[in-house]
């Protein structure tokens, strides 16, 4: 092992090896060689408290030791030695190295009067070099073999996009071998169902903890950016279903969808596993404009205030029953549906989509904790399942079918949402439609109270529980669209 350093004195060069042959000598004018190996250095330093000049010598000045426990001092010296390449390689950056460079400078090229100073000295050294060698170890690097964990996060998200569709397609299939079975036999088809729904909901949702697990990566490397984004692209796969599914029917190919969706999904998950290990540099600035910042944020505010918590109020209201829905948004309509006032909501969405689109691509970029996940993946979504919405209302609706979008086509009557192949799959648009769409403002909120002084634990707090309160908005919602009624005696 060797390190070659420029200081102030001069250049010097530490080597370790065998003393045998080679003592330790000094050359006038010339860079001093110092070899530590078998010195014969040992525990009668303990009572000369110094070493011969003969024997050690930089810079004309004598190297003043004892030996500290069981530990000789040519093992010292060896330590020292290490201490010196760790400190000085550059390999390791931060305030403890840049010390620990220091200290070991100052041992091995000062004099010391006091033997004290000089073992306090050599203590902080070691503990130094310690810390410096146990987060070599420890940290991940970017050529070594990756855990099987990192691998199945890693290329997890597109896989579950990709399988989401088959437990929809069995849902039907299992309901349909079902009808006219025997209400013993319902006790065993009804857990099997509800398995399968739940499967559908558990792929976006393992998408958001694979891109929550790759979003707290420090320093990852161009796979891992490329896994992250693509995670948080996969919680979208529900709206993505639906769109295309909108889009294959009115072009004539009605079952196209899941092979186009396939298709995409594992070019996303071969982009994703060709990635390079190398690290990634953003080349773009960490943070998004404040300008854009508030104006998705004020855009939000009126948008949530005017328009979707009326319109998911308006939704409650199916538990009654359809007439009472209907009643209720035809009042809306007057408001939303005005000439002036429709086309500057979708003017709003579309400011919405468009800068929440240019913050996600820049924050996801980088690492954040779990709550910024959640709300990168709730903003996803929402991003998504407005653009799905949108085109199923003005092009599926109004234009190709000629249709109003009222009632009987939010729950696809009259087959309705369970009964038909087609039609399952809104279940889990929109139930997760409403979800993000409670909980995303929430947690947009916690970053703005977090920048106005408020305690992160407060701000945790708000998302935690708005997260619940989306979930009972959602399932009363969903339940009020498959059917289940509210009587009042």
């Amino acid at each position: 092992m060797s390190v070659v350093w420029h200081t102030a004195y001069r250049l010097g060069a530490f080597e370790v090896g065998d003393n045998d042959t080679y003592r330790l000598r000094r050359q006038q004018g010339k860079a001093s060689e110092i070899r530590i190996g078998n010195a014969r250095i040992g525990f009668d330093h303990r009572h000369h408290r110094e070493l011969r000049r003969c024997d050690l010598e930089v810079r004309q000045g004598s190297i003043h030791t004892m030996a500290i426990g069981t530990c000789g001092l040519t093992e010292q010296i060896t330590q020292i030695a290490a201490l010196t390449a760790f400190g000085l390689s550059g390999a390791w950056k931060g305030r403890i190295t840049l010390r620990l460079a220091h200290d070991v400078r100052t041992l091995i090229l000062c004099s010391y009067s006091d033997i004290d100073d000089l073992v306090v000295m050599h203590h902080r050294c070691l503990a130094g070099a310690c810390k410096i060698m146990t987060t070599a170890v420890l940290a991940p690097s970017h050529t070594s073999e990756k855990p099987l964990r990192s691998k199945i996060l890693t290329l997890g998200a597109p896989v579950a996009a990709m399988v989401y569709p088959a437990p929809l397609v069995a849902f039907h299939a299992m309901l349909t071998a079902a009808d006219g079975s025997s209400e013993a036999r319902w006790w065993l088809i009804g857990p099997c169902l509800a398995m399968l729904l739940t499967l559908a909901f558990a792929a976006p949702t393992f998408a958001w903890q694979c891109a929550t697990y790759l979003s707290q990566i420090e320093d990852p490397s161009i796979a891992e950016v490329r896994a992250r984004r693509v995670a948080y692209l996969s919680v979208g796969a529900p709206a993505l279903f639906s769109f295309i599914g909108t889009t294959t029917f009115m072009l004539g190919i009605p079952r196209a969808d899941i092979w186009i969706l396939g298709l995409f999904w594992a070019a996303l998950a071969l982009f994703v596993g060709t990635g390079a290990n190398t690290p990634y540099v953003s080349k773009a600035s960490p943070s998004s404009p404040y300008a854009m910042r508030v104006t998705h944020g004020v855009a939000a505010l009126v948008l949530v205030l005017g328009f979707i918590g009326l319109h998911l109020t308006n939704h409650l209201t199916g538990l009654i029953g359809p007439d009472v829905h209907r009643s209720i948004m035809k009042a809306l309509r007057h408001i939303y549906r005005a000439p002036v006032v429709e086309p500057l909501l979708m003017v709003g969405f579309i400011v919405l989509i468009v800068t929440g689109c240019c913050m996600a691509w820049k924050l996801s970029g980088k690492a954040g904790d779990r709550f910024r996940a959640f709300q990168l993946a709730t903003g996803i979504y929402l991003t998504f399942f407005l653009i799905s919405h949108t085109s199923a209302v003005f092009v599926l609706a109004r234009t190709y079918l000629g249709i109003d979008s009222d009632w009987g086509f939010a729950t696809g009557a009259p087959a309705g949402l369970l009964h038909d192949s087609w039609n399952i799959r809104l279940v889990p648009l929109y139930g997760l439609g409403v979800f993000c769409a409670v909980a995303h403002p929430f947690a947009g909120a916690r970053v703005v109270m977090l920048a106005h002084g408020v305690r992160r634990t407060v701000g945790d707090a708000i998302v935690v529980w708005s997260a619940v309160a989306s979930v009972m908005i959602s399932l009363a919602i969903m339940l009020g669209m498959c059917g289940l009624r509210l009587y009042f005696v």
